[in-house]
């Protein structure tokens, strides 16, 4: 199987500085080559508006997009960080479409949010489809106050289902260890979604920033059971994204650095004894702006991929996946 040239996806996708310091190329080297090796990315994971606890560089449609497009990013689906806090969802889900309206038409794909902690949610919700025109929702569990076990669950994922919109789940926003302390977001378990999933088998889930709540065997499950997708926003270890790949039966011996320390494969919690994953079920996700876009962009570049698996994980799965 053919290898993505490493100069060619370097120079496209990251970068003239990030490739100077990878690479050791010149800082004249253009940031297209013309080659095909080198692929176009959607971004299925940014969030717009203002994270309340530290500024973040790129906060906002125009300096966000402007960053992306650098990096042959062509689309991105968003979300807003006032989906999080604030009480009055469709104000939150007007104010996204108007902020993905500030940039280039359609760059930016606006994910609403609808939370079924407050009352009328199935308003909410027609108003993003029917409205606001959304291909999708994102919810946020851990900060909306509820969990996928609320009685409402079933019905909003069978009405998103009917509505042929993707549902993505954010699993957490922020490292457990930077949580401000009067902020404390909620536990939940995403294991409801394997037995919910085989009763709506054309539902379209997306799980985002998912490692911390996905053990190996729920990973597994998922796998194997339903049709849920994966971001690529939290797969960290040097080599990650090819041992999700590859899974843990060839690779126990091999070491990462893992959270400043160094482990093998089979230590690392999201990966014990883990069965591969699928590339067909990745998407390139960079959690931008509150995560530098380059940290994802080099997970990908560090790993021993095909270009058959680049060009699913950076474009073709998240094409097929908002078009079917």
């Amino acid at each position: 199987m053919k290898k993505i040239n490493r100069r060619d996806f370097c120079t496209a996708a990251l970068g003239t500085a990030l490739v100077t310091q990878v690479s050791g190329l010149s800082a004249g080297t253009p940031l297209t080559t013309g080659k095909e090796d080198a692929p176009f990315i959607i971004d299925t994971n940014v969030s717009l508006g203002n994270w309340p606890f530290r500024t973040l560089k790129y906060a906002g449609a125009e300096k966000l997009g402007a960053k992306l497009k650098k990096h042959r990013i062509t689309q991105a689906w968003a979300g807003h960080f006032d989906a999080l806090f604030h009480k009055n969802i469709d104000a939150v889900n007007e104010a996204l479409v108007n902020e993905c309206n500030r940039f280039e038409k359609g760059f930016f794909q606006p994910f609403g949010t609808v939370n079924l902690a407050w009352p009328d949610w199935e308003e909410t919700l027609r108003r993003c489809h029917e409205n606001y025109k959304m291909k999708g929702v994102r919810i946020y569990p851990s900060y909306q106050t509820f969990n996928l076990t609320h009685p409402d669950f079933p019905r909003f994922l069978s009405e998103v289902t009917r509505r042929k919109m993707i549902l993505q789940i954010v699993g957490d926003m922020d490292d457990s260890r930077n949580f401000h302390p009067i902020v404390n977001p909620r536990d939940y378990s995403l294991a409801p979604l394997v037995d919910m999933l085989q009763n709506e088998p054309n539902a379209r889930v997306h799980l985002l920033y998912w490692n911390v709540r996905v053990s190996a065997k729920l990973l597994d499950d998922l796998m194997a059971k339903t049709r849920v997708m994966l971001d690529t926003a939290r797969i960290e270890s040097a080599g990650g994204v090819e041992a999700l790949l590859e899974g843990n039966q060839n690779q126990r011996d091999r070491v990462f650095s893992f959270g400043g320390m160094e482990q093998t494969i089979s230590e690392i919690p999201w990966s014990r004894a883990a069965k591969p994953v699928p590339a067909d079920r990745l998407t390139f996700g960079s959690h931008a702006p509150f995560f530098p876009v380059e940290n994802n962009l080099l997970k990908l570049f560090e790993s021993e991929l095909t270009l058959e698996q680049t060009r699913a994980i950076m474009e073709a799965n998240a094409r097929k996946l908002i078009t079917t």
